[in-house]
């Protein structure tokens, strides 16, 4: 299967702020979505996954290479819930804009 569609059924799982975090079975990180794809092959889904955690790496998430490529600030143990909520939301909305990056990407390339 095509990396762009693999990414596309990926998006639908994936949480699109802090209420859909608590409210629903929707992943809030990329990688979780693409393994809860359905009719997606483990070997299309393992493959996908792995280009995701290469654009990451040496950092496991999107909040670690962010935090230290952009220096975006991490949430505190001790913030508010309503500054705890806006930065997950932020964070997805991140999440959303880069996989809707990445399809228009391997759509560009015919993947």
């Amino acid at each position: 299967m095509k990396t762009s569609k693999v990414l596309k059924k990926a998006k639908k799982h994936l949480a699109e702020n802090h209420i859909d975090l608590v409210a629903s079975y929707k992943a809030s990180f990329i990688c979780y979505a693409i393994a809860d794809t359905d009719k997606v092959s483990q070997r299309d889904a393992d493959r996908v996954r792995n280009m995701v955690q290469e654009r990451l790496a040496p950092y496991a998430t999107l909040e670690g290479w962010l935090s230290k490529k952009h220096r975006v600030k991490l949430i505190g143990w001790n913030d508010s819930d309503i500054k705890v909520n806006a930065y997950k939301d932020k964070m997805q909305a991140t999440r959303h804009a880069w996989i809707d990056s990445m399809i228009t990407e391997f759509e560009a390339k015919g993947d």
